[in-house]
């Protein structure tokens, strides 16, 4: 952990290690950028279920910001 700019965590599943990284930028005049990074993926089909899952996850996090 960098707080209050960097958090990372770690999983395994299904002989996978996951590890998933939010990243705050202040960028100025009350904005900041988040970054997510999850690295890890043996496959491309855990990749594009995870683009599927965090999509959907960060666009209720949008709906619920503004």
């Amino acid at each position: 952990m960098d707080a209050p700019n960097r958090v990372s965590y770690t999983w395994a599943s299904g002989g996978e290690k996951h590890t998933v990284t939010w990243t705050l930028q202040d960028l100025g005049d009350g904005k900041v950028n988040l970054h997510l990074e999850q690295t890890g993926f043996a496959n491309a089909q855990g990749l594009e279920g995870a683009r599927y899952g965090w999509g959907k996850w960060c666009g209720e996090l949008k709906k619920v910001l503004a």
